[in-house]
């Protein structure tokens, strides 16, 4: 979840309810991505997704409530090239708010439906960032983030190949 500006093509196909969205896209400055790594089933939800027409759009602005129509099916194809422009955020432990965040390069490829389906496929190369460890309200501990760090997704997000070092030299994450 986040926000993302991007620069690509998207293409949009199927019946209304069952939609399936195609985007081949590049990010670009301000864009904030979460990903957890504990809870995938919360992102098959497609409750934060929303389809306005410019008269919903202006009507929702004037302050005046919408109807929003229930969508049965869709399907997100997201091919993301991911620059350093974008700060990427890894939610490491959410129960006691540890989390990576950080810039910089990699490809991701996620797959999203209605059903529950959540894969990510793809490398991010860290050029800078900072874990914030945090345990039980006792310890709380940030680690600045050795370039050339990375992450490995091959399906399943929660079981990402992260391999990250502090400047001290030290493994931060290894899963």
């Amino acid at each position: 979840y986040g926000t993302a500006f991007i620069d690509g093509n998207a293409s949009i196909t199927g019946p209304t309810d069952e939609i399936v969205i195609n985007v081949e896209a590049i990010t670009q400055k301000n864009t904030v991505f979460k990903i957890p790594l504990d809870d995938s089933e919360s992102l098959g939800d497609n409750s934060f997704i929303y389809f306005l027409s410019l008269e919903d759009k202006l009507s929702k602005e004037a302050g005046r409530k919408i109807e929003l129509r229930e969508v049965k099916g869709l399907n997100l194809n997201f091919d993301l090239d991911i620059t350093r422009d974008a700060e990427v955020e890894i939610v490491v432990d959410p129960d006691n708010g540890s989390s990576l965040k950080g810039r910089g390069a990699g490809t991701i490829l996620m797959e999203i439906n209605t059903n529950g389906k959540f894969n990510m496929y793809g490398d991010f190369v860290a050029y800078e960032g900072e874990y914030n460890f945090k345990y039980s309200g006792l310890v709380q501990k940030r680690f600045e983030v050795v370039p050339g760090s990375n992450l490995t997704w091959n399906g399943d997000p929660v079981k990402a190949n992260i391999d990250i070092y502090s400047s001290s030299n030290e493994l931060i994450d290894s899963f």
